[in-house]
């Protein structure tokens, strides 16, 4: 059941910010969760409770919101 939950997550913090790489946003999803159980990764818990408000402030913002994302990418393909 956690898969849809995880996968809104990586869906929010990648329209937060388009320009975080794959990398990146799993690496907000995992330091932005909150531990339970044992520490760290676990078999019972995975790495934890999903904390999405803490993982869109990690995220930041871009200069360019979703809906102008085309644009944006066209933008800096041409000043390169």
């Amino acid at each position: 059941m956690a898969s849809p939950h995880v996968a809104a997550m990586a869906a929010l913090i990648r329209s937060q910010n388009p320009d975080l790489t794959n990398k990146q946003v799993m690496d907000i999803m995992r330091s932005s969760t909150v531990d339970l159980g044992p520490k760290g990764k676990d078999k019972y818990y995975g790495y934890g409770l999903i904390d999405i408000y803490k993982a869109l402030q990690a995220a930041g913002t871009t200069e360019a919101p979703l809906q102008f994302w085309p644009q944006h990418v066209q933008k800096k393909v041409e000043s390169v």
